[in-house]
């Protein structure tokens, strides 16, 4: 699985309040989930599922976490300018 598009809209946020404070504790939590990802990648079918499934959980909170501090618009233009 190609990895690099995994939350790839993350890095197309703009800073809060001018800092990128923000931008960095997302970073990191995409980091997290792009480690499932490639954890998965050496696991059993059962297993991988599993991890993958954790993964797909991890990204779906993460996102809600961002709907918290950015708008939809901003989301929604990061993630365009992210394909």
């Amino acid at each position: 699985m190609n990895t690099t598009n995994v939350l790839k809209w993350i890095e197309n946020l703009p800073a809060v309040d001018g800092s990128n404070v923000q931008n960095i504790l997302f970073a990191a939590k995409r980091e997290e989930v792009l480690a499932l990802v490639k954890r998965a990648e050496n696991l059993n079918e059962d297993e991988a599922r599993n991890v993958r499934n954790d993964a797909y959980l991890a990204a779906l909170k993460i996102e809600s976490d961002a709907r918290k501090i950015w708008g939809d618009e901003e989301i929604n233009l990061a993630k365009a300018n992210g394909l």
